[in-house]
């Protein structure tokens, strides 16, 4: 399964539960924990940061919330082409992240 699931979030998941089960393959829990944190810095989701914590029994740090979204009105006018320009970026680095082999 390992060979198969090759996302981040799915080698933690795997690496955790077998860590659950044997307490004693340190590697495996040292592997879950290092991708836990790493993907709860990067995308702040409760169950990283709850999964991290289960594992190493460190508490990481609340993130910041987000702002508050500005509220869009029929009147609002938003600059399509940049918004496009922005998107475009974001989608190149998230297509660039290099994966967990």
């Amino acid at each position: 399964m390992l060979d198969t699931w090759m996302q981040d979030s799915e080698q933690a998941v795997l690496h955790a539960e077998i860590y659950r089960l044997d307490s004693h393959r340190n590697n495996d829990g040292d592997i879950a924990a290092a991708l836990l944190r790493s993907l709860y810095n990067r995308f702040p989701r409760r169950y990283y940061k709850e999964g991290y914590e289960k594992i190493t029994g460190e508490v990481l740090p609340e993130i910041d919330p987000l702002p508050v979204l500005v509220e869009f009105t029929p009147e609002t006018r938003v600059d399509l082409v940049a918004l496009e320009q922005r998107l475009g970026k974001i989608a190149l680095e998230v297509v660039a992240e290099p994966q967990a082999t």
